[in-house]
């Protein structure tokens, strides 16, 4: 008789682990396994090649045209790229290995913060500036992702955005970087292309 109490006690401790269990085990969700599998694919995440000769460089940069009207640079691991002119866009990239990648679901991400304002001459590309992610087989276009996260205009502190992609099962080139399609400044650090679980559904995020 004297031990009973400590014997209920148990088996009130053991129900209620029990039930802490089955609580935690109900509330998971299917993004709890997405999880990264694979390294860091992008080169230079510091952005300190940028102004070395064009043959060093990791990261290209394309606009809309010769004519110049933005100007980027690095520091400290940051790269801002600032509106001085009219025309509407710039782009800096690097291109992962595509093959490796075909039919993997991928997360690209970085930390922005942006000082963004409508262009001085509207134009009819998407507004904003943060990330794109493109792919492509034989020359056609297979993955188009262009500012697919939030925030990506207006003026917002340093927070991480990115986008998970499953990418296309046949591709021969695939390109990851950041788009400037405002007028303002934009800034980026850390940025990461990473292949995850295949359980990982595609989604957006801020």
């Amino acid at each position: 008789m004297i031990g009973r109490p400590h014997s209920n006690t148990l088996q009130l401790c053991i129900a209620g682990l029990f039930l802490f269990t089955l609580s935690s085990c109900s509330e998971r969700t299917p993004e709890d396994n997405c999880r990264a599998v694979g390294d860091n694919l992008l080169q230079d995440t510091r952005f300190t090649t940028l102004a070395a000769p064009r043959p060093q460089r990791l990261w290209k940069s394309s606009a809309h045209s010769a004519q110049p009207s933005f100007i980027y640079s690095a520091q400290d691991g940051v790269l801002t790229i600032e509106q001085k002119g009219t025309e509407p866009w710039i782009i800096i990239t690097q291109s992962p290995d595509a093959e490796k990648l075909a039919g993997a679901v991928v997360e690209f991400s970085a930390e922005i913060k942006l000082d963004l304002i409508p262009p001085e001459i509207a134009h009819g590309f998407k507004q904003g500036g943060g990330l794109r992610l493109l792919a492509r087989h034989s020359g056609q276009i297979v993955l188009n992702s262009l500012l697919d996260h939030q925030p990506h205009d207006g003026i917002h502190d340093w927070q991480t955005v990115k986008v998970v992609m499953a990418m296309p099962a046949t591709m021969d080139y695939l390109q990851a970087g950041f788009i400037h399609q405002s007028g303002g400044v934009l800034q980026v650090r850390n940025p990461s292309l990473r292949q995850m679980a295949q359980s990982c559904a595609t989604h957006s995020d801020h």
